[in-house]
């Protein structure tokens, strides 16, 4: 849609008595070099056995407006520009990514670390991951959004070098 056209279909659902949930904030980078650093997961692509763990993490992740389904997630690894990664620190499911890659433009779709496993990490460690695989697959600027009110997303995107478009 064209500014215009959100614009108008904003007002439009707010005369109906519909009100926003969040606000999102979108980011991007123009760069894909980055250092990286010692790795302590194991990760690999979306596997049919992963599936039941990874349906969990993402309900006790997210609020439920935001939740994935196995199916939803089978779906999206099955694109063939997207990929789906799990990510495995001593046999548990502690995180996972969903990434795309379109000619030279890479999204990050989503990034999630278990919430008793935040705090430690792993969030840097699969954001590198998935900055490496985006440029690995071609992607020269990388894109992503979270909601306006993560304070630990943004401080992470913005400690990566992402600024924010204001999109």
């Amino acid at each position: 849609l064209s500014d215009h056209e959100v614009t108008h279909a904003l007002r439009l659902y707010q005369d109906m008595g519909f009100g926003a949930l969040e606000e999102v904030v979108c980011y991007e980078r123009p760069d894909v070099r980055i250092v990286p650093g010692a790795r302590r997961l194991d990760v690999h692509r979306l596997q049919e056995d992963d599936l039941p763990a990874l349906v969990r993490l993402e309900q006790a992740a997210f609020p439920w407006l935001w939740w994935e389904t196995a199916t939803t997630f089978r779906q999206t690894d099955q694109q063939p520009d997207v990929r789906v990664l799990v990510a495995y620190l001593d046999n548990e499911l502690v995180g996972y990514l969903i990434l795309a890659v379109r000619g030279v433009w890479g999204h990050l779709n989503r990034i999630c670390v278990r919430p008793a496993r935040q705090g430690q990490g792993l969030g840097r460690e699969l954001l590198t991951i998935a900055i490496e695989e985006m440029a690995r697959r071609g992607a020269h600027t990388l894109g992503l959004n979270t909601q306006s009110d993560n304070a630990r997303s943004l401080r992470l995107y913005e400690g990566f070098g992402f600024v924010r478009t204001g999109e």
